[in-house]
């Protein structure tokens, strides 16, 4: 079994303005997970706001 993946808010905001998220989404989301975040406990609530890794990787053009 893989181990969790935990990302700070940190890096977690740092990743999303890559990916152009805006500040706005960015804040809200990160208002509703702890930190560290978990990929794996909070994927429901990434996918929620339509955060996947795959989503991640088409706004950055294949690289997160």
């Amino acid at each position: 079994m893989e181990k969790p993946r935990f990302i700070s808010h940190a890096e977690l905001k740092h990743v999303l303005r890559r990916a152009g998220y805006s500040q706005q989404q960015i804040e809200d989301l990160l208002r509703e997970l702890p930190d560290p975040v978990d990929t794996e406990r909070d994927r429901g609530e990434l996918f929620k706001h339509g955060i996947t890794v795959g989503s991640l990787m088409n706004r950055m053009s294949g690289s997160p």
